[in-house]
């Protein structure tokens, strides 16, 4: 019995030593356009994930909806762009990143753990974050692109800043650092 404790101990820490041995992928991913438009900056420091959003070019231009539109959603849209216009060019905040998971430094996401902040007088409180990779095949070809979709709730209604980016559009901080 003594020998299958051992033994079992022997194990148990061999295992926790391999899993501590594996690094944990960080969140580190800059995605622009080609000609800017809307870029997120995301990047994973210690315990704490730092996200910031640019409109390049004006809030009139940022991308709010990320679905089929019908004559029917006209004014929810107008709604949203009306709520999230006031947010202005540029949004910078935090989040916990335990509420985060990654498989690589541009396909992750986060729920839960976004920390709330205020911006031209608009409190916001964000709660989920993702990039995900998406394949299209058409008869021209196979498509590959990083979606970056961000959730935010203000005054009890959720909105959605998304774009989706180019395989070339989207690097770690580190690629930029090498070149």
């Amino acid at each position: 019995m003594r020998k299958i404790m051992c033994s079992t101990l022997i194990l148990l820490s061999l295992v926790s030593m391999a899993q501590a041995a594996v690094p944990e992928v960080q969140i580190d991913t800059i995605c622009v356009t080609e000609f800017p438009t809307t870029s997120f900056f995301v990047a994973q420091e210690g315990k704490n994930v730092h996200v910031r959003v640019i409109h390049h070019n004006g809030t009139k231009y940022m991308p709010i909806w990320n679905s089929i539109v019908t004559p029917n959603d006209v004014a929810q849209v107008q709604q949203a762009a009306q709520v999230l216009t006031k947010l202005g060019d540029q949004l910078e905040f935090d989040w916990d990143a335990q509420g985060c998971h990654a498989e690589g430094h541009d396909y992750f996401e986060c729920v839960g753990q976004g920390k709330d902040f205020v911006v031209n007088g608009v409190k916001v409180h964000p709660w989920a974050l993702s990039a995900t990779k998406v394949s299209e095949t058409t008869m021209f070809g196979n498509f590959q692109k990083t979606k970056i979709s961000l959730r935010l709730e203000i005054e009890k209604t959720n909105y959605l800043i998304s774009m989706d980016y180019s395989p070339k559009e989207c690097v770690s901080s580190t690629e930029i650092t090498k070149k």
